[in-house]
């Protein structure tokens, strides 16, 4: 689950070409029906209730060892990083958020979640954004048992993780 710097392993790849656009209809779809709901838990595409969320979530924790950057690849409403940053706190832990997602209302709603990090949150997909920086944390959501190119190529991370920054695909569905 965990990798460190730009190794990878599972569906992560070289970078394809352009992505389908059945697939990115598919992510307009997603976050047209993230955004009906008013739970910001829901407008992540999760389901389940709060105790079940920080169950489920805080666990990503477990690879930050030290204070850094952290991007969220597929952030949606930057719901989980404003979560993670507040239990990276009580573990003494310093994070500071930076969030990608393809739907631009989704990361509207993070800005408007954390007005004074607006600008760490980015409209694109993880194929062909050129981040502004290196970041020492990434987490992103790999799309796991489905055909074609959907799981987060290697070539992704080499550009946005800092030389020995780590990453962590979660076993779970967001």
């Amino acid at each position: 689950m965990l990798q460190k710097g730009s190794s990878g392993g599972g569906l992560m790849r070289d970078r394809p070409g352009a992505l389908p656009s059945t697939f990115l209809s598919q992510l307009q779809a997603l976050e047209k029906a993230y955004l009906h709901h008013s739970d910001p838990a829901e407008q992540s595409g999760f389901y389940g209730g709060p105790e079940r969320w920080r169950a489920e979530r805080e666990p990503i924790l477990e690879a930050i060892s030290a204070d850094g950057e952290l991007l969220d690849t597929g952030c949606a409403n930057g719901y989980l990083l404003e979560c993670l940053v507040a239990w990276g706190r009580e573990r003494g832990v310093s994070l500071i958020p930076y969030g990608l997602d393809q739907g631009a209302r989704l990361i509207e709603l993070a800005r408007r979640r954390q007005t004074h990090l607006a600008d760490h949150f980015f409209i694109g997909n993880a194929w062909d954004w050129k981040p502004p920086r290196r970041f020492r944390y990434v987490y992103t959501l790999v799309h796991s048992g489905r055909p074609g190119p959907i799981g987060v190529p290697r070539a992704v991370f080499a550009q946005v993780a800092c030389p020995g920054g780590r990453t962590r695909r979660p076993a779970h569905r967001r």
